[in-house]
């Protein structure tokens, strides 16, 4: 039974190690992801473990792990009921080939952007460097509990791997889309690393010429369009066949 519960655990750490975004067959893989929805685990830091759904336990406790972003994203915005502070997410693939996400905020931030400035002068992507995230104990001063606040180094990855991990970015925005927490989604963005929900080109356009036309409908309350919102429409459409020549 120990065993099993080992091996569910292992399934749900982040993936480290580049070579195992490579299947049986040699193909890269591609995650499963619900858009939108990604598998979400929490770095719990009053208790100092990283958790699924803040319930099982996936990491011991205070203990250090290894992670390789997918996607990363830095935000500030008043979300789960708190005041507006400054997160960041960070979306992986585990080693059940699932797409997680797991967000931190205030001090551990802080630290981030310190830890990261060498990388930022360099030019080196945080999605291009092996994270080791660990947890250091803390106490408060006023109330004396524990909690603990997570510290970042990073190791590159190697040129050759490179090749592999943009296949698996590239993997996911031709399957899904886009990668993207939907209830953090219109927070604002600080900074973002193969993150993103919008629309762009003729998508965005053609999107943009549904939408008019329906909105011009319904203000209307007649069948068919009124003058205003065809001129619109053919306006618009025109832009699609520029977009397109």
């Amino acid at each position: 039974m120990y065993a099993n519960k080992l091996i569910m655990s292992n399934r749900l750490m982040p993936i480290s190690d580049v070579a195992k975004f490579i299947g049986e067959n040699g193909e890269i893989i591609t995650p499963k992801y619900i858009v939108g929805e990604p598998r979400d685990y929490r770095l719990n830091l009053r208790k100092g473990v990283l958790t699924l759904n803040d319930g099982k336990q996936v990491t011991e406790p205070q203990a250090s792990f290894k992670v390789l972003p997918i996607s990363v994203r830095g935000l500030e915005g008043a979300i789960f009921g708190q005041s507006t502070k400054n997160w960041f997410e960070v979306y992986f693939i585990n080693e059940a080939n699932q797409l997680g996400l797991f967000m931190f905020h205030g001090f551990s931030v802080d630290n981030l952007n310190k830890s990261s400035k060498e990388l930022r002068y360099d030019e080196t992507n945080l999605c291009e460097v092996v994270w080791t995230v660990s947890l250091k104990e803390m106490t408060n001063k006023a109330t004396k509990q524990i909690y603990y606040m997570a510290e970042f180094s990073f190791e590159e990855v190697k040129a050759e791997d490179l090749v592999t991990l943009k296949s698996v970015q590239q993997n996911i925005k031709e399957t899904y889309g886009a990668i993207y927490r939907q209830d953090t989604r219109v927070a604002k963005t600080l900074y973002s690393e193969n993150w993103g929900t919008e629309k762009t080109g003729i998508a965005a356009i053609a999107e943009s010429v549904a939408t008019e036309e329906v909105v011009e409908l319904e203000t209307d309350g007649k069948d068919k369009a009124t003058t205003k919102a065809k001129t619109k429409a053919k306006t618009t459409k025109k832009e699609v066949a520029k977009a397109t020549a």
